[in-house]
């Protein structure tokens, strides 16, 4: 969670993100294990652009979440590509639209 500077995100961080790491499970048990790393790499190389703005993408993005669709994780029609900028976006709007971890396409 990014933090406005630096001397906020050391007074801040430590109690509030401990809480919540502890709570979300480790990357490999919410589903991001060596094989959505494989898929990451594919979805990649399929599209190098972001899909929103065609900047050079750097993340890989599920539509529908994991936890509502878990079937769906590793599917390539769920994933999309983006930059780091859109990215954001996307999990921003997700927030904002009071779907708490839900993440959207834009």
């Amino acid at each position: 969670m990014p933090y406005k500077c630096k001397s906020h995100a050391e007074r801040l961080r430590p109690a509030k993100r401990k809480v919540y790491d502890a709570a979300r499970g480790t990357a490999a048990e919410r589903g991001y294990d060596s094989l959505w790393a494989k898929a990451r790499l594919m979805k990649l190389a399929e599209k190098p652009l972001c899909e929103f703005c065609g900047r050079a993408a750097e993340h890989v993005h599920h539509i529908h979440t994991i936890k509502a669709a878990p079937g769906e994780r590793l599917a390539m029609a769920n994933l999309v590509s983006l930059c780091r900028v859109c990215h954001g976006k996307a999990h921003r709007k997700g927030k904002a639209d009071g779907q708490g971890e839900a993440m959207y396409w834009l």
